[in-house]
């Protein structure tokens, strides 16, 4: 039997009026709440995505920190990087991600921002309606660079989907960054149609 989308949509709707905002703050993107700004929401999301694998009790422990390390304004600290501040990230590990990883990230993040502005226009300035896939893989190609010779270290935080990742983490940042804020996701990629987000399915 063929559903309407209207049904659908309906269905949809209501599961979200149930328990979208109200059970956000036990999901790794309540932590990226915390904060106003548009840079710091950009920063603590991609981080916050990118450690969101394992048990979520873990992942927030994990973020939470991490973002002791990185101090109220974390885009501040990404734009303002290092090596003393590098010694900082020494102690901190989620499973096999380690400090170093993070670091190595954060050089990335701060050549990028430093040359666009922002993450967004990073990843706008690859994007393609329509190519999302692409986009994504242009975005995390320029990143690793922006990273030098440490880059490489990234495959695991920064997978690629053109060699066959499922980057479910990297599309959940999208999600987040690119849907209409509405209490859970912030509408900051604002030049990027929701309809081009992915959801990515794996063997699990």
């Amino acid at each position: 039997m063929k559903v309407s989308e209207e049904k659908i949509a309906h269905l949809l709707d209501s599961v979200f009026a149930k328990y979208g905002s109200t059970y956000r703050d036990t999901d790794p993107v309540g932590l990226v709440h915390r904060f106003s700004s548009e840079e710091d929401i950009e920063v603590v999301g991609l981080f916050a995505a990118l450690l969101a694998f394992g048990n979520v009790l873990q992942i927030k422990r994990s973020i939470e920190t991490l973002l002791e390390i990185l101090g109220p304004h974390p885009a501040g600290f990404v734009k303002n990087f290092t090596s003393r501040k590098r010694s900082a990230l020494g102690g901190f590990r989620h499973r096999f991600v380690g400090g170093d990883h993070v670091a190595t990230l954060i050089l990335g993040l701060k050549k990028v921002m430093a040359e666009r502005g922002s993450i967004k226009n990073a990843f706008t300035d690859g994007y393609a309606p329509g190519d999302m896939v692409g986009s994504l893989s242009r975005f995390v190609k320029n990143l690793k660079s922006a990273a030098g010779g440490r880059g490489d270290s990234l495959k695991f935080l920064l997978p690629d989907p053109e060699g066959g990742s499922a980057c479910k983490r990297l599309f959940l940042y999208l999600r987040w960054m690119v849907r209409r804020a509405d209490g859970v996701d912030f509408g900051i990629f604002d030049s990027v149609s929701p309809g081009d987000l992915v959801i990515p399915l794996d063997t699990h």
